[in-house]
């Protein structure tokens, strides 16, 4: 019998749909949901890797994620202060250690459906500051608290674009030709973003040096091409580091079978001798 001390290893190797089959047998009982054994289900995961809790999580439904998660996380659904309708599913991709929070931590840039909304999380309410008439995402407030980087296609092609935190009533635009995913630099004085073309994606640098309410930004310089395998890549706080993932062509996809009331499989196959 497969308990929490052996499961390690097939955990690394299991799908989404694997594990949360399993978490749903070990954390109810009955018709009553089980915190504490579930919570070792859950802290089993975070050991066996980021990449096992990705997988786990993008699969899995909100309420079940809730429930597994109430134990370490506080959830209070939010107050949505705009007339319109929200369009996709609450916080969505944003929400890393990329700058998505105020320095104060008060406040986050997150993106609902084409927009992005900075959500209010002493008030617990959320507003829409740059609408959805096109795609904008990845909104990052600078860690200084004074600008917020974003991804904008209203050219009909993304670009990354700098505003002035919060009053946003200017913009500038900082890369040229294509560019995605904004990353600030601890210090606020530097840009990174992605920008992909035929020949591959490409980590650009900006310096910006503000002075008299502008952002001032340089001209965007090639960093370096990535590796063709390279799928995500987040840069360290200073710039100085990049943590990124590879594909993996060719990998055996691993499969876990889950077998229930096997002893009585084995005395059946007994018997039958």
């Amino acid at each position: 019998m497969l308990g929490p001390e052996g499961a390690l290893p097939l955990l690394a190797l299991a799908s989404a749909s694997q594990i949360a089959h399993l978490l749903d047998l070990e954390s109810w009982r009955r018709d009553r949901f089980d915190p504490l054994r579930s919570g070792a289900w859950v802290a089993l995961l975070v050991e066996s890797g980021e990449a096992t809790i990705r997988r786990f999580a993008r699969n899995i439904d909100d309420e079940t994620l809730i429930l597994l998660f109430r134990l370490w996380a506080k959830v209070t659904p939010l107050d949505i202060d705009h007339e319109e309708p929200t369009k996709g599913h609450g916080i969505g991709d944003m929400g890393d250690e990329r700058g998505f929070l105020s320095p104060d931590g008060a406040k986050a840039a997150v993106r609902h459906g084409l927009s992005i909304w900075i959500h209010d999380l002493k008030e617990k309410k959320a507003r829409l500051i740059l609408g959805d008439t096109f795609p904008q995402r990845d909104g990052v407030l600078s860690p200084d608290g004074r600008w917020l980087a974003y991804t904008s296609e209203e050219a009909g092609s993304p670009q990354v674009f700098v505003r002035p935190f919060p009053a946003l009533d200017r913009k500038w635009l900082i890369s040229t030709g294509l560019g995605d995913t904004p990353h600030w630099r601890a210090d606020s004085r530097e840009l990174w973003y992605q920008m992909r073309d035929a020949s591959g994606t490409h980590m650009m640098s900006v310096a910006l040096t503000a002075e008299a309410g502008s952002p001032n930004p340089g001209t965007p310089v090639n960093l370096f091409t990535f590796d063709p395998r390279i799928v995500v890549a987040v840069p360290s706080a200073d710039h100085t580091r990049l943590l990124a993932g590879r594909e993996v062509a060719g990998g055996e996809q691993k499969t876990i079978r889950l077998i229930l009331d096997w002893s009585a499989g084995l005395k059946a196959a007994g018997e039958r001798r």
